[in-house]
């Protein structure tokens, strides 16, 4: 849901049924993980190219390790849906390829600022194309984070470059925000403490 968490239905599920990968079991999306990532190594090695199935393992890697349920068509700006008790988010889920590793460029995805998303979720591949890192954050804690260390996430149309460590900094910064409006103060690695 776009931003605002009604609990109804999402604009973009609208005519969109969900992917029929959402009703597979844990351990067949699990097998069907593991048979990509070593069909993509393997043509790897054999063709010293990479197999272009990053998105597509970014995506299962999301949708088996956060939950989130996939679009079954193409949505402009999202590729899925959180479901939470009171609606849902809709995600734009973003892979760090594993040829970014070998050419020793930055690991950073670019994304739209306008698009519809209101979490964003980054998946990072190895080598050996296994998910060797996962977060999630909403579009307000990605603009704490940048806020934080100086910087600006902004509105401009230009796709803004973020890395895996921002968006676990944001993430944080979303689960404190949760918690303080729970009515808890996290203390230290402590259990949250009550305010009130």
């Amino acid at each position: 849901m776009g931003g605002y968490n009604s609990g109804k239905e999402s604009p973009a599920m609208q005519g969109n049924t969900k992917a029929p990968i959402n009703e597979l079991s844990d351990a067949v999306l699990d097998d069907l993980i593991s048979q990509v990532s070593k069909l993509a190594c393997t043509y790897l090695e054999l063709t010293g190219r990479p197999l272009p199935v990053d998105g597509e393992l970014g995506e299962l890697y999301a949708r088996r390790r956060l939950g989130i349920d996939l679009y079954q068509h193409n949505v402009d700006g999202a590729d899925g849906f959180e479901r939470n008790g009171t609606g849902g988010f809709e995600v734009q889920i973003k892979t760090i390829s594993p040829s970014r590793t070998r050419r020793k460029r930055k690991r950073i995805v670019r994304v739209k600022r306008k698009a519809k998303w209101s979490k964003l979720a980054i998946v990072s591949l190895g080598a050996d194309y296994q998910c060797d890192g996962v977060a999630m954050a909403t579009k307000q804690g990605l603009k704490d984070a940048f806020k934080a260390n100086g910087g600006n996430f902004g509105k401009k149309t230009k796709p803004k470059p973020v890395s895996l460590d921002m968006l676990q900094k944001a993430a944080l910064l979303d689960s404190a925000r949760q918690t303080a409006a729970a009515g808890f103060v996290a203390v230290g690695n402590d259990a949250p403490v009550s305010s009130g």
